[in-house]
């Protein structure tokens, strides 16, 4: 399925994004909330973390229906994405919003999704086909940004000409940051540390360990992480463990700074394996989450090639989709 080339993909992807017809809004919304699972999410957290400075509540909704504590029908966007149009919790929330009169926009590649809001009169916009769900935030992650910046009336953080980014970023793959993180791992256990709006990414690079490494690996965003996680840390040896820290030193919270300072200096103390990778600072808080993201994609995929391990396929979901589908026959 050529995971490399669908990553390769994403300056074009991001391009495309700015050739969509964005729909236009008559109500400047309040709430913003995202319906979506697994890949197809992923950009809402991303964009949640980007904007939450705005003033906007965003919720990102990962389960069947709609979330309890969504706002009125007049304050609040739902927004649905699926990149298959046919993921059932998120069919399911889309109907209830039908349901309850909320503005609603989809994106998908067509499916149950696009059928729904089409019936029903709301917009949709069709995603590009080709992909798998969690290659397709080159192409999510725009849109999606653009929609909100349309419906809360922000000011842009991504900009068409970014592409141009991801293009030379894309030309130095295999990078040796890349090549480095994906053998440092795969004798491991990624334990990834994310402070702010930089824990999307550790979600994102554990959710892409996961399904392309086939590895097991665990993310935690700081403080949370320092009030639990860190009592086993050099007394639970059983197995080695690796610790990647996404930091954003600039636009974080010196509190927040100063504990990841500690744990660094706490790690080598003890003799932990630990990386840390730092934001982008000549860019907006969205275009420097995306520009790390695709180099820490890129070290997914090198990890599973590492261990002689295919990362297209996920046989546990499409069998789990199986066994659902069954049950409801």
């Amino acid at each position: 399925m050529n995971q490399i080339g669908m990553l390769k993909q994403w300056p074009e992807l991001w391009e495309s994004a700015y050739d969509a017809l964005i729909p236009s809004f008559s109500n400047e919304y309040t709430e913003i909330v995202f319906l979506g699972m697994g890949g197809s999410a992923i950009a809402g957290n991303y964009v949640k973390s980007a904007y939450e400075d705005s003033g906007v509540r965003f919720l990102v909704h990962k389960n069947y229906g709609l979330p309890r504590e969504i706002s009125s029908v007049d304050e609040t966007l739902v927004i649905a994405s699926s990149y298959s149009g046919n993921t059932e919790e998120t069919l399911s929330g889309a109907l209830a919003a039908i349901e309850k009169g909320y503005d609603l926009v989809g994106m998908s590649t067509g499916g149950k999704l696009k059928d729904l809001l089409s019936k029903h009169g709301n917009s949709h916009l069709l995603l590009p086909t080709g992909l798998v769900p969690r290659a397709s935030l080159g192409a999510m992650f725009p849109l999606l940004a653009r929609i909100v910046e349309q419906a809360i009336g922000a000011e842009p953080q991504i900009t068409r000409s970014f592409s141009s980014e991801l293009s030379k970023l894309s030309e130095n793959e295999p990078s040796q940051l890349a090549l480095d993180l994906a053998e440092t791992l795969m004798s491991s256990l990624p334990v990834i540390l994310g402070i702010e709006h930089t824990f999307p990414l550790a979600l994102r690079f554990r959710a892409q360990l996961n399904e392309n490494a086939k590895k097991h690996a665990m993310s935690f965003d700081i403080p949370e992480h320092n009030h639990n996680a860190i009592v086993p840390i050099g007394i639970d040896r059983d197995f080695p463990i690796h610790y990647v820290f996404l930091v954003d030193r600039h636009r974080s919270l010196t509190r927040n700074l100063r504990r990841v300072d500690f744990l660094l200096s706490f790690l080598s103390r003890i003799g932990e394996h630990y990386s840390v990778f730092e934001l982008p600072r000549d860019r907006s808080v969205a275009e420097s989450m995306i520009a790390l993201t695709y180099q820490l994609d890129f070290a997914s995929i090198y990890a599973a090639l590492l261990r002689g391990i295919d990362p297209n396929p996920v046989d546990a979901i499409a069998e789990l989709k199986s066994f659902l589908a069954k049950e409801q026959s």
